[in-house]
């Protein structure tokens, strides 16, 4: 039962965005984007589910272990106050917060199932998973997109104001990024196995794969997740020098091959490129549009928390109460504080980036694991995103953030199990 639920795993990841873009498409579902949320957006329970499913039927003769400090557990109590009285003191829009928080929390503690899950399987399943989400976006380019040209002539739209399921050009980058991270993590593991001919042949494959991701990213635009992807590349580098030789040239030679590959795609029809954007810079540019409007979201943000600073407005109230019709502020820190105030907002950031601390922490004293790599370098870049994205509150990608933090963590405290002792690793 439990190969079977890994297997649906695994065949979800890699249909998840093609078989809901082509329905969208397919059936007509258009109704003035709103149905892109709760269609495209909502399909990211089946990965929650499918991950609690694996922990229910896992191989209980491996005994796994969780153990929270009190510090996190203190931090998580003063959120949950704040989440529940928070739409009730100053939300327009109360009931909101509770159905978001209903739909969220489902994917964020789905990443607890996975830590039980992950270390009582083999790692070969590990890198199915990570290879399954890489194809998976593939697959969408390949097969949704010839489909969009009718799609948007007939509801009037464009590029960046509606792509099935992901509803943004730019929304959908969020999860290529994350594909194209845990895949440079697998790079990693491959130049770790590199005198196994076969490896070398599967390295060659990753390396392709990443070179196809980064062309659709810069071909989007989409300038946060490459900011953050490059800083979490110079921080791991940094603090993982046995890996630094094999993580630069699994980041570089694909950056390089997708920016070549990019710049010839202009059939498409979009003219929204990396290059296009950087081009309409200049010296009279000012600095809130070159961070496209987020100083002056992030200026409204600040205000708004002053009304409203001890318990904030509730889960996911910002476009309720912003006047800039948007969800979130774009910023985690911001975004916490407007959500749950000083009580709830300053304990939730203490608990993300103090646990992600601890986390690199530990993968600087452990670097004897490769795979280990692949979910730290997803925590790490997502996190770095967070702080000009909303990626860390949107409940379609917390399952995939859980899902990874898991994978780092699982493989830094159980390396050595039956299944995943890198000895049998092959």
């Amino acid at each position: 039962m439990n190969l079977i639920i890994l297997r649906l795993l695994q065949l979800h990841l890699l249909l998840w965005p093609t078989t809901w873009g082509l329905a969208y498409i397919g059936f007509d579902l258009w109704v003035d984007n709103v149905n892109v949320y709760w269609f495209g957006y909502a399909s990211a329970w089946i990965t929650a589910i499918l991950l609690f499913l694996g922990a229910q039927t896992r191989d209980r003769s491996i005994s796994i272990e969780i153990q929270l400090a009190s510090w996190q557990w203190s931090a998580l109590g003063l959120t949950a106050v704040a989440a529940l009285i928070a739409p009730v003191l100053s939300a327009p829009v109360p009931l909101f917060s509770y159905l978001k928080m209903v739909m969220y929390l489902p994917c964020a503690g789905a990443g607890f199932a996975a830590a039980y899950w992950l270390p009582t399987l083999h790692r070969r399943e590990w890198r199915r998973i990570i290879i399954a989400l890489g194809l998976g976006m593939i697959l969408f380019v390949v097969a949704v997109f010839p489909f969009l040209q009718g799609y948007f002539e007939t509801h009037e739209t464009w590029w960046d104001e509606s792509i099935a399921p992901f509803f943004h050009i730019r929304r959908f980058t969020h999860v290529v990024i994350i594909a194209i991270a845990s895949g440079t993590g697998v790079w990693v593991w491959s130049r770790a196995r590199e005198t196994q001919k076969s490896v070398v042949f599967a390295g060659l494959l990753v390396l392709s794969a990443l070179s196809f991701g980064w062309a659709i990213l810069f071909w989007a635009g989409s300038r946060g997740p490459i900011v953050a992807f490059c800083v979490a590349v110079s921080g791991i580098a940094w603090i993982l020098p046995d890996v630094r030789r094999a993580l630069l040239k699994g980041s570089l030679i694909p950056i390089v091959a997708g920016a070549a590959i990019s710049s010839q795609l202009t059939f498409l029809g979009w003219n929204g490129s990396i290059f296009s954007r950087l081009s309409e810079l200049d010296a009279d540019t000012g600095l809130n549009h070159l961070t496209t409007g987020r100083l002056e979201i992030w200026r409204i943000t600040l205000k708004q928390m002053g009304e409203a600073p001890w318990f904030g407005y509730g889960f996911g109230q910002f476009g309720f109460v912003s006047p800039i019709k948007i969800e979130t502020p774009h910023n985690f820190f911001l975004e916490m504080l407007h959500n749950f105030g000083v009580v709830g907002g300053l304990p939730m950031i203490a608990l993300v980036f103090g646990s992600v601390f601890l986390l690199l922490r530990k993968l600087r004293e452990n670097t004897s694991d490769p795979m280990a790599l692949a979910g730290g370098f997803v925590i790490c870049t997502m996190t770095i995103q967070s702080m000009v994205d909303g990626v860390l509150s949107g409940f379609y990608l917390a399952a995939l953030f859980g899902l990874f933090w898991a994978m780092a963590w699982a493989a830094l405290n159980y390396p050595a199990t039956e299944e995943g002792n890198l000895s049998r690793d092959d």
